[in-house]
């Protein structure tokens, strides 16, 4: 039975109202009992015989073993009903009161003793086919697959094989049903399960790389991602972005750069070199150590076209630096953190810019920490760094809830295992948090070396917020010997480290006619959920007078982003701030003069 109320009786809670319609009435929903729903990610944390409600949108029915899947902005939970799913479509809303439970049967993953979390027993639910929202998947690793923290969730792997069980080999002839498959990228694996129940069983296996999309689901112990039709195992060959779609970073030691007495002897010629490694790498951003001739410094600065730079506030004889491509990149401030280490007095050097992709107008703020961490290999230098990581890693931590965070530079050891006596690494706490992801690992596990030959210690990490932007198979340390000779003569013992993220691939601001959208579209805003800031998106196809505006659940205006405003034809971003808003569901409307009225659902989450 579908339960509704006006706007004017709304609840004071904002999770007690849910989105149906909106037109020109806004319709809100509670659950039938007039329990309030938690988020799904809270439900989550309550223990295994708790009765709890939620509410979210299908993303799947029946695909395991009766099991509805549902999904709101924060997680997703399986509900044990055939008659839910006999009655949802994807996309559908729904309101659930249940028990929490366990499914599956042992042995479970290490640290387990339960299986796949369900709700089940007697169930109450509420059914809205007419309140549509089709979940997008959310990009993760396969190491986050692992990890089970998105359990239920709808997730997609980018670029992913799809081998026989245990092998790196595609399947030959057609996928077959209620069959487990692999995965593998790099060093990470996963399962695949192929249900009878979806179309796909029959039909060709890919030979080559996909964008794999599915539910995570657990079965004895481990987590699968289970595809719900053959449009979630879309061909999708890796083909890498032209440069000026991507932001690059580099990060790179220059020995002593500048110094007479220490490094290369020719302090001219490893600047010449310096500047021509630049040129030829066009990175966006490029962390530097060891930079011990501010002089020198400066004038590769005065050197490099459409390139600025700055030095640490703090250092002795040898500072970092960063360098960036103002075209790209506007500097917004930096300041030194995780002071309380020792960092052989090289404080990491923190650098907040907005990022713009070239021909857009579409920006990103993101905090860049450059380190360059304690050298040497007795006990008490890797004592040191272990310490330091540890300061590093609770800044990092604190830093990464609400901003795009890339940590990269000399990290003095490897992230794998150390290298002082193969003890576990400075940085294991990273590697042991699903939040961060040293993306540059996968080099260390491929035996590269960024050291002379003699270890991999120069590293680029990233947070969550960053997962899906990064392009995870173009890290790599940079081969300078096309561009300069006798490289670790003349210029430095460490290789530069270099990879890639793609945050945007279509112009802000069209101007080519084909190029135009054919109609007025309105995308999901992002981040969301968000704190305080997020980005809406709208395409149009003619220059259009356009209103755009943000509601709350009472259908009060709490922000005109566009006020009757003549807009040109193409892709255009406007930022909203809920500075001052209480934490809830927001609305967002698009209106033409034309009459067209489009609308999308923000989570502001503090």
């Amino acid at each position: 039975m579908n339960s509704t109320i006006s706007a004017a009786s709304l609840l004071p809670h904002y999770f007690r109202v849910y989105f149906i319609a909106f037109t020109t009435l806004l319709l809100l929903v509670v659950d039938a009992d007039g329990q309030s729903p938690v988020r799904i990610d809270s439900a989550r944390t309550l223990g295994s015989g708790t009765q709890v409600t939620v509410a979210g949108w299908v993303t799947t029915q029946d695909l395991v073993n009766g099991h509805v899947f549902i999904q709101d902005e924060t997680a997703g939970i399986g509900v044990a009903s055939s008659e839910l799913a006999d009655i949802t479509e994807i996309g559908d809303s729904v309101v659930v009161t249940g028990t929490l439970s366990y499914f599956g049967q042992s042995p479970f993953p290490a640290g387990r003793t339960d299986g796949m979390l369900r709700l089940s027993g007697t169930l109450t639910y509420t059914h809205y086919p007419d309140a549509q929202r089709v979940m997008q998947p959310r990009v993760i690793t396969l190491a986050q697959v692992n990890s089970g923290a998105y359990e239920g969730q709808l997730v997609k792997i980018r670029q992913a094989p799809v081998y026989d069980v245990g092998t790196t080999q595609y399947p030959t002839g057609n996928f077959q049903g209620n069959i487990e498959y692999t995965t593998r990228i790099l060093e990470d694996a996963s399962r695949v399960f192929i249900g009878a129940g979806t179309n796909i069983p029959g039909t060709p296996a890919p030979q080559s790389e996909v964008d794999l999309t599915g539910i995570i689901d657990q079965n004895r112990g481990n987590f699968r991602i289970h595809p719900r039709s053959t449009d979630d195992l879309t061909a999708n060959p890796f083909s890498a972005p032209p440069s000026e779609q991507t932001l690059d970073v580099m990060t790179w030691n220059i020995e002593w750069f500048g110094d007479t007495s220490n490094g290369p002897s020719n302090v001219e010629l490893q600047r010449q070199n310096v500047r021509q490694i630049v040129q030829a790498a066009a990175m966006d951003l490029i962390a530097l150590q060891e930079i011990a001739s501010p002089q020198q410094f400066q004038q590769l600065i005065d050197e490099l076209e459409h390139y600025d730079g700055f030095l640490s506030p703090t250092g002795l004889t040898q500072r970092l630096a960063i360098l960036y491509d103002t075209r790209t990149i506007t500097a917004v401030s930096h300041t030194n953190v995780a002071t309380s280490g020792n960092w052989g007095q090289r404080n990491p050097l923190e650098f907040t810019f907005d990022y713009t992709p070239e021909g857009t107008t579409e920006t990103w703020r993101i905090k860049a920490t450059n380190l360059h961490a304690k050298a040497f290999s007795t006990l008490q230098d890797y004592n040191t760094r272990v310490s330091d990581a540890g300061f590093l890693y609770q800044y990092a931590v604190a830093t990464n809830r609400n901003n795009y965070l890339i940590i990269l530079g000399d990290y003095n050891d490897d992230v794998v295992f150390s290298t002082y006596n193969s003890n576990p690494s400075p940085y294991q706490v990273f590697n042991d948090d699903e939040r961060f992801n040293i993306v540059t690992r996968a080099l260390s596990l491929a035996g590269a070396t960024s050291f002379r030959d003699r270890s991999m210690i120069d590293h680029i990490m990233i947070n969550e917020k960053l997962f899906e932007f990064h392009l995870d198979r173009l890290q790599q340390v940079y081969d300078p010997d096309p561009v300069v000779s006798n490289y670790l003569n003349t210029t430095s013992d460490h290789y530069p480290v270099t990879t890639r993220f793609e945050f945007a691939t279509e112009t802000s601001i069209a101007t080519d006619s084909d190029a135009f959208p054919s109609k007025i579209t309105l995308e999901n805003n992002f981040p969301n959920p968000f704190n305080p800031q997020t980005t809406i998106r709208f395409s149009l196809a003619e220059t259009s007078t356009v209103s755009l505006r943000v509601y709350d659940l009472t259908g009060r205006i709490v922000g005109t982003l566009l006020d009757e405003s003549v807009t040109s034809a193409g892709t255009h971003s406007v930022s909203f701030d809920g500075t001052g808003l209480s934490s809830g569901m927001y609305l967002y409307v698009l209106q033409s003069a034309g009459g067209v009225r489009l609308t999308g659902k923000m989570m502001l989450l503090k």
